[in-house]
């Protein structure tokens, strides 16, 4: 009798344990859905209200063409937002449901791939990336990580005046 009291109650740890594991993760979920709401309502608001201004203004005749294609302009780059939005949640989904691969690589061999990939995007701004330390290896996905880097290089040479670094 004792075996079966103590057989219940490691189940009875389990399954709570499983239960507030469940919870956190619908938290989380919670979490990253208002996260995401969040940053869909300020392009929508925006093009809410270009759109409705245009809707107003252009049958009155009180826009000029080129306010029209400068309104147009605005708009379009939030729904360039809203695609970016949309597309780094679906890659978000689509990460927690893929086992990535990985593989070896030194460090030095990963500052190459970053310096060959600069040299192809960074053409007309200086560019340079200074490093410190040992030529450790890394077990990496090394796809991954140069789409993360082409992403943040790109932002950097839109941005950058003049040098990135």
């Amino acid at each position: 009798m004792g075996k079966l009291c103590h057989a219940f109650e490691k189940m009875k740890d389990c399954l709570s344990k499983n239960n507030e594991t469940m919870f956190r993760q619908f938290a989380e979920q919670r979490r990253l859905n208002a996260a995401f709401s969040h940053d869909l309502r300020t392009p929508l608001t925006l093009l809410k209200g270009h759109a409705t201004m245009l809707l107003s203004f252009i049958p009155k005749g009180l826009v000029s063409q080129q306010e029209i294609l400068d309104e147009i302009s605005v708009m379009s780059k939030n729904i360039s937002r809203l695609e970016k939005y949309v597309n780094a949640m679906t890659n978000l989904y689509r990460l927690e449901d893929i086992d990535i691969p990985r593989q070896q690589i030194t460090f030095h061999s990963l500052i190459d791939n970053f310096n060959n990939t600069a040299e192809a995007l960074c053409y007309d701004k200086h560019f340079s990336i200074t490093t410190s330390g040992n030529n450790i290896t890394l077990f990496i996905n090394l796809d991954t990580v140069m789409q993360i880097y082409e992403n943040l290089l790109s932002n950097s040479i839109r941005y950058a005046k003049s040098d990135i670094a």
